[in-house]
């Protein structure tokens, strides 16, 4: 099985994406700007396929813990935090600031959100996801 994998266009997006509940088994770590790729995507928090997402997520037992940064989409979720299973953090500035990150326990889906020409990067290479979630734990406690 391919170590990384890199799917094109803004279909690829949305299929990965739609997929990341079913990846998880504890936790999911999201890193960036979500508001990116929604837009990319044509997703919204309340599109059909996003219920969906977090209906799938809960029903896994699944916690998030998120850093994104402060933009409408941040405001609305916090407001749902407790109720979704979620723990959100917004700062002004992350490593990621345009783009958007996806930590799962056997692979993180990095979400390349260029408009022109968007790119997903499915990452199951050990080492790499063992830097991410050594690299996101840090972050989580900096800004702690």
């Amino acid at each position: 099985e391919e170590k990384v994998r890199i799917r094109e266009g803004a279909d690829a997006m949305r299929e990965e994406y739609l997929k990341i509940p079913g990846l998880c088994k504890d936790e999911c770590l999201p890193l960036g700007n979500v508001q990116h790729m929604l837009d990319i995507t044509g997703y919204s928090i309340d599109c059909p396929e996003e219920r969906n997402f977090i209906r799938q997520r809960m029903t896994r037992g699944v916690y998030v813990r998120m850093m994104n940064t402060p933009n409408e989409t941040m405001d609305e979720l916090g407001k749902r935090d407790s109720f979704e299973k979620r723990t959100l953090k917004v700062k002004e500035r992350l490593p990621l600031m345009k783009n958007f990150l996806v930590i799962c326990e056997d692979q993180s889906t990095l979400f390349l959100c260029d408009r022109e020409n968007p790119k997903t990067v499915l990452i199951k290479d050990p080492d790499l996801l063992e830097l991410q979630r050594h690299q996101f734990e840090y972050l989580w406690k900096k800004f702690s």
